[in-house]
């Protein structure tokens, strides 16, 4: 009897074993939502390994595109794109102001890409993005990419929105202007759109006034005219407005507004509907796939504020160790020597942090060389040229440094050291 109960049990304990092992042989092959990497459950073997994910970057450029550093920041994450095998690059974008050197310096960077790349105009705030972010997507897709548009959005140029300085130092921004445009334009013809579209975009003030309006036969891509089209052509929309100036002297940049709503982008065929970056990734047929996820914006105009702060801080240290120099009493006095000595060790210790702000701040100027075209802090802009702008920037700093030098040493003097 006892035997036999042993007997039964060893006979169960068999056929669960046996089920466990029909059942995990009977499992299914991984799947769209398994790990891509075989587990201790789940044995790798051949022909069971599921493919490798596409691995999406997905590069966001907020704000405004204003300053070299902004292009050197986007330069190295395609890099680093290419460097982790990326399959495919969206280049989201959703400010409203740019220069024509920065937007022309970024489209190279991707084009010089071999990486297939699409744009992604969107701005869930004020629903509208600049003609130069709509230039750079237009231009950037490549490789098999395509432009995307949030729904909503409308492109626009408004008055203030081209960041071109008054005077552009050593920059030829004809050449640049007409290198956008002649790959802006090669881009409209490839994808059948109006090549007109270019100079909307990038020349609105040579363009002239502009309307959009439907093209033969019914469902093309819309076309645009410098002809305000019939009253009975009640489907047109005016897109481009010129705006009288001042003077003969102010620039064809602010001359021309261009206001291009979401309904009229779609028509001229400029970029397909898309509510995310997952959307393109599954519109584009990607699969499975991986995104990898980077932000970048322009530090400009922080920069900015950091120097003008720095320089106010520097100038009020500087004003104070010299008070601090100055106020000690006579030398007939019986504690001249002490307050002397006493001033000195003062001084020296509001002057310790000053080097580093000025070098700081110096730093920021050579990431930053666009501030150079901005007066110094405290000094008026009326009659300065670009080059005298630099040579007070040159000699703000040699006064600072050479006032710290002064003041270092007399308090040295002062404190005995």
């Amino acid at each position: 009897m006892g035997a036999s109960h042993q007997l039964s049990r060893w006979a169960w304990l068999a056929a669960l074993v046996l089920a466990v092992v029909a059942t995990a042989n009977a499992q299914p092959p991984p799947g769209v939502d398994d790990p891509e990497t075989p587990t201790a459950t789940t044995p790798a073997t051949p022909g069971r390994m599921s493919p490798r994910r596409a691995r999406v970057w997905h590069l966001r450029v907020l704000g405004d595109l204003d300053c070299a550093r902004l292009v050197r920041d986007v330069s190295e994450l395609v890099n680093k794109a290419e460097s982790d095998g990326a399959t495919m690059l969206i280049l989201e974008l959703d400010g409203d102001r740019s220069s024509p050197d920065v937007v022309w310096s970024i489209a190279q960077s991707i084009r010089s890409s071999a990486i297939p790349t699409h744009a992604f105009l969107a701005d869930s705030r004020e629903s509208r993005v600049g003609t130069g972010q709509a230039a750079l997507a237009l231009i950037a897709a490549g490789r098999g990419g395509a432009c995307w548009i949030l729904p909503g959005t409308s492109i626009s140029r408004r008055d203030g929105d081209d960041l071109r300085p008054d005077e552009p130092d050593d920059m030829d921004f004809e050449r640049i202007n007409r290198e956008l445009q002649g790959s802006a334009w090669a881009r409209l013809k490839d994808r059948g759109i109006d090549t007109e579209v270019a100079s909307v975009l990038l020349s609105p003030a040579s363009a002239g006034p502009a309307w959009a309006l439907p093209a033969e036969p019914p469902g093309a891509p819309w076309r645009i005219t410098s002809i305000r089209p019939p009253a009975n052509e009640t489907q047109a929309v005016r897109i481009v407005t010129v705006v009288p100036t001042a003077s003969k002297e102010s620039s064809g940049a602010s001359q021309a507004g261009v206001e291009i709503p979401y309904e009229v982008v779609r028509a001229l065929g400029l970029a397909s509907e898309a509510r995310s970056v997952g959307e393109i990734g599954v519109k584009s047929g990607l699969g499975r796939y991986t995104t990898v996820t980077h932000e970048v914006r322009s530090g400009l105009s922080a920069a900015r504020k950091r120097v003008e702060g720095d320089a106010a801080k520097v100038d009020a240290v500087l004003a104070q160790a010299d008070q601090v120099l100055r106020d000690i009493p006579s030398v007939s006095r019986a504690d001249y020597a002490f307050r002397k000595a006493r001033a000195g060790k003062d001084a020296l210790a509001l002057l310790a942090n000053v080097q580093p702000v000025i070098d700081r701040t110096e730093r920021l100027m050579v990431d930053y060389p666009e501030l150079l075209r901005n007066p110094v802090p405290g000094r008026t802009i009326v009659g300065v040229t670009s080059g005298s702008l630099k040579t007070t920037w040159r000699i703000s700093f040699d006064r600072r440094r050479d006032e710290l030098a002064r003041l270092e040493s007399k308090a040295r003097q002062y404190a005995g050291k």
